[in-house]
């Protein structure tokens, strides 16, 4: 209780006591003192004690009236003191006169039930009798309807049952008989907030944007959201600015939702692991682009999202070869050095229209597997570039696994920089590559004899040559290639520039 809270209690108890001072009949005083003590007794525990001297000022002022013996009995039944609560009403009947018919009845039906609820054999309340291990066992297998109905057998259940919530890691809604309401939701965030990481609502026909974004920023360590399905026909919308919790790892939400949106989630969500797959709702998606997001195990499927055409998964961090489309145009799996590509994947899910595949950075790419994964898109002449930069186990001295007719007729852009197995061989293959426009041979071995060969005797279409820290071509071949009216980017190491000036 802050400051705030115990000053306004004690201007109160004030109030209360200049009324009781001023208050000149005895009735308008019990009637106050009676008030305050039903009003205390309902609160916290910590207050039944001042309910308790209320009730027996009440004793004192009227001693032949039956509210005191009343007020201070159930006071006592609250404090678990039944002997004492039975002895006050019995000394009441003794003190009240014989007019008081009504109050006479209410003390003699209140010590006969209590004595009777005494005298009965006690039942086994087995939230009391079992060890709190195997009861947190009993409770964890029920559902969060269930448990709340047991709320309703007496007070004690209900005050256990209310700490138990507190520390319930699952929020799950799943036996309720309607979508829960907003004010319902509202309570329990509100009272499981430290502890849950699981939620689930599996009957939602429409959910309002506060209410999601209270979903998803109020648990302190949600890791798992999960939205049945809602309503046909209503589109369900995300608030911007949502602070998505660090731990979410599994999102998963069945409902009618805009391009828009969804990629607005996972953008935001720097730490899924586990995303749905995306034809449960969105079927007419076609273009997917998530970069800087830890997707890793198990990957995103996409096999079923026939409209797919562009996939970018860059620096996901991810560690299987996803389940692709044969729609896919354009591919993009750079900067993931952990990803396995299982050879079995990629030939059960050919890409026979890919036209743009870029797989720089992936570390662990073998040169057998990426011919498997260009093979479809060989055979049907679509592949018009292809990049795998610093992927060093894809062996480039020659590049016969590459060429066919319509690879050398269409293929547009080739990218090979970082790769320590170009060599001379290898210009000699690219100068069959009649229709290459753009070459990037950034940080290799190659020689200024064999960019000059290639630019001599090579694809009359070369429009843009990269040769960005190739330490064996000159200042002078760039030159001339200039001269050419070729786009030439060419930039030297620092440290080598600075040890040739101190020569």
């Amino acid at each position: 209780m802050d400051s705030t809270d115990r000053h306004a209690q004690e201007l109160q108890r004030t109030a209360q006591e200049l009324a009781l001072t001023h208050a000149t009949r005895i009735n308008t005083q019990v009637s106050i003192l009676d008030n305050r003590a039903a009003v205390l007794a309902k609160a916290q525990p910590e207050n039944l004690e001042p309910a308790l001297r209320d009730a027996r000022r009440i004793m004192k002022l009227q001693k032949a009236n039956a509210v005191g013996y009343l007020r201070g009995g159930q006071i006592l039944q609250l404090m678990g003191k039944m002997d004492m609560a039975i002895k006050t009403y019995e000394y009441g009947l003794t003190q009240i006169g014989i007019q008081d018919e009504k109050g006479k009845k209410q003390l003699t039906a209140m010590q006969e039930k209590l004595s009777a609820r005494l005298a009965a054999k006690p039942r086994l309340d087995p939230l009391s009798s079992l060890p709190l291990e195997i009861t947190h066992m009993i409770l964890g297998n029920l559902l969060l309807v269930d448990i709340v109905r047991m709320q309703r057998v007496c007070k004690g259940w209900r005050e256990f049952l209310l700490l138990y919530q507190c520390n319930m890691p699952h929020l799950d809604f799943t036996g309720a008989g309607k979508t829960p309401s907003n004010k319902t939701i509202t309570k329990y965030l509100n009272r499981m907030q430290r502890s849950i990481t699981t939620i689930i609502i599996s009957k939602a026909k429409e959910l309002q944007p506060n209410i999601l974004k209270l979903l998803l920023e109020t648990p302190e360590k949600l890791q798992k959201l999960y939205i049945g399905p809602i309503a046909p026909y209503t589109l369900l919308r995300f608030p911007y600015g949502i602070k998505f919790r660090p731990t979410l790892k599994t999102l998963e939400i069945h409902a009618s939702m805009s391009n828009h949106y969804i990629l607005y989630l996972l953008s935001h969500i720097r730490s899924l692991e586990t995303l749905p797959v995306i034809d449960r709702f969105l079927p007419h998606l076609e273009e997917l682009e998530i970069v800087h997001m830890g997707l890793r195990h198990p990957s995103p499927s996409l096999k079923n999202s026939n409209a797919m055409t562009r996939v970018v998964y860059n620096s996901c961090f991810l560690m299987e070869y996803p389940e692709f489309p044969e729609s896919l145009t354009y591919l993009d799996l750079s900067s993931n050095p952990y990803l396995i590509f299982n050879p079995d994947l990629i030939t059960a899910y050919p890409l026979p229209n890919l036209e743009e595949l870029h797989v720089d950075g992936c570390s662990l790419l073998h040169g057998s597997q990426l011919e498997a994964m260009i093979e479809p898109a060989k055979q049907s002449g679509s592949l018009r570039t292809l990049s795998f930069d610093n992927v060093a186990r894809v062996d480039c001295t020659n590049l016969e696994w590459l060429l066919t007719p319509d690879i050398e007729e269409n293929l547009r852009e080739l990218s090979l920089a970082g790769n320590p197995s170009v060599k001379s061989t290898t210009v000699a293959d690219l100068l069959k590559l009649r229709g290459l426009e753009v070459l990037n041979l950034s940080w290799t071995k190659i020689l200024g004899s064999d960019v000059l060969a290639l630019v001599r005797d090579g694809p009359k279409k070369l429009r843009r040559l990269n040769l960005d820290y190739c330490d064996h071509i000159s200042n002078d071949t760039v030159q001339y290639l200039r001269d050419l009216g070729l786009t030439v980017s060419f930039a030297r190491s620092t440290v080598r520039e600075k040890g040739r000036k101190r020569k």
